[in-house]
C-alpha cells in the first residue's frame, strides 16, 4: 500500500476547508454542508500523492537496490504476523536513505522495516529463532521497550576494528554516518533476514548495542547458530568475540514538505 507525505499546500487546503466548515456551522440555522461530502473531500486531499522527501527513496526502489537484503512490511506480516497500524505504516512510506547510500551499503548492510514491537514480542512471534526457551531478560525493561517504527540500515558484521576493545574504545571505531542501534532493532534485522533467506548473520561473534540491563551491563547479541540467536549482557571489558553493532544514519532531508506541530510548520531538520 502506497503511503504519501503530506505537503504544505495540502495542509493549507485542509485548513481552508476547516475554516469554511466552522464558518458554516456558526451561521444561523446551522450548516448546509453534507458531513460525508466534507469527509470525502478532506480524505482526497490527504491521499493525493506528493514527492518523497529529498535524500529518500520509495520502498519499491529500495527493494530493487538492496535485493535479498531488503525486508519490508510484507516480510513483517508474512514471517512474523506483524501488521503495522496506519500511522506506523505511514512512517515507513518513504525509506530515509538516498540511492547512493543504499548502493554503497547493499553488500554490507540489511535494510529492515522495524516495527513498534518489543524484543519479547519478536521472540513470541519466532520462538525457534532464539536461543533458550526461557529468556533470562523476560523481566528486563530493555526487552519490553517499544521502539519507534522506522527503517533501519543495519551492518551485517561488527564495525571493522571494534572487536578486542572495551566499550569506550569501540565508540572511536564508529563512522560519522553511523549510530549504535538498540538490541530490539538488531534482533528484528537478524531474525527477519534469517526467516526470509535462511542465512544466520553474526554466527561466531557478538555485537554490543546501545541498551543496558538492570545492572548497567551492555546488552549484546550474536552467535546466531542453529540453536538460535543469543542475547547476552557484557561488562565494558575487551574480548576478541565482542564487537560493536552499527546502523547507518538517515540521509533524509525534510526539505520536500514541512513537518507540523500544533498546526505550524517546524524548522527544517536533518532526520
Amino acid at each position: 500500500m502506497a503511503t504519501w507525505a503530506v505537503t504544505g499546500d495540502q495542509y493549507r487546503e485542509v485548513d481552508r476547508k476547516m475554516i469554511e466548515i466552522k464558518r458554516r456551522l456558526s451561521e444561523p440555522g446551522g450548516s448546509t454542508l453534507d458531513p460525508q461530502m466534507v469527509a470525502r473531500r478532506l480524505q482526497l486531499i490527504l491521499d493525493r500523492p506528493s514527492a518523497s522527501p529529498s535524500g529518500s527513496v520509495d520502498p519499491q526502489r529500495a527493494a530493487e537496490i538492496m535485493g535479498g537484503a531488503c525486508h519490508g512490511l510484507e516480510a513483517l506480516e508474512r514471517r512474523l504476523g506483524i501488521r503495522l497500524a496506519a500511522n506506523e505504516a505511514a512512517r515507513l512510506g518513504a525509506v530515509p536513505f538516498s540511492e547512493e547510500t543504499l548502493l554503497g551499503s547493499r553488500d554490507t548492510h540489511v535494510l529492515v522495516a522495524c516495527p513498534r514491537a518489543s524484543l519479547l514480542a519478536l521472540r513470541s512471534k519466532a520462538p525457534d529463532a532464539f536461543y533458550y526457551k526461557r529468556a533470562w531478560y523476560a523481566e528486563e525493561s530493555f526487552a519490553r521497550r517499544l521502539p519507534t517504527a522506522r527503517w533501519r540500515l543495519i551492518r551485517v558484521e561488527p564495525v571493522p576494528g571494534s572487536t578486542s576493545k572495551p566499550w569506550a574504545a569501540q565508540q572511536a571505531t564508529l563512522a560519522a554516518d553511523e549510530l549504535v542501534p538498540g538490541v530490539c532493532e538488531m534482533a528484528c534485522a537478524l531474525v527477519l533476514h534469517y526467516l526470509e533467506t535462511g542465512e544466520r548473520l553474526l554466527p561466531a561473534v557478538y555485537v554490543r548495542t546501545t541498551d543496558t540491563d538492570s545492572s548497567g551491563r551492555r546488552v549484546g547479541l550474536g552467535r546466531f547458530s542453529p540453536d538460535g540467536l543469543r542475547i547476552r549482557s557484557f561488562g565494558d571489558y575487551a574480548d576478541y568475540y565482542i564487537g560493536l553493532a552499527a546502523a547507518r544514519k538517515s540521509s533524509w532531508r525534510r526539505d520536500s514538505y514541512p513537518a507540523r506541530t500544533n498546526g505550524r510548520a517546524r524548522p527544517r531538520a536533518r532526520a
